[in-house]
């Protein structure tokens, strides 16, 4: 029996990448649906905890995030970004800059 688990394999990396989009969804539409400080205050910790997930997904599994999740959280603090609510945009020599709205981290 000639059997090499490829199948099962892209399976399962193909339900972690589902996985990944739906936490990194769900964060980002609490944040950006946050009406008062104390709102927001929670979607940021719940967040935090989802990116963490996301990363464990990534870590157990072994795939490659995409790259809108790659790039759509703070490396520091873990926060999702959301123009206006968690990040500010900004364009300095043709480069997108975002500045961190909780901890004050540049990203590139």
């Amino acid at each position: 029996m000639n059997y090499t688990g490829e199948g099962r394999i892209t399976k399962t990396k193909e339900l972690a990448l589902q996985n990944i989009n739906q936490l990194y969804n769900f964060g980002y539409s609490l944040i950006s649906k946050a009406k008062t400080k104390s709102r927001l205050d929670e979607a940021v910790e719940l967040s935090r905890l989802y990116i963490k997930k996301i990363k464990a997904i990534k870590k157990h599994i072994k795939v490659k995030l995409p790259e809108r999740v790659q790039k759509g959280y703070c490396k520091k603090c873990f926060v999702i970004f959301v123009p206006g609510k968690t990040a500010t945009y900004r364009i300095k020599n043709k480069k997108k800059i975002i500045i961190c709205s909780v901890c004050k981290n540049l990203s590139f």
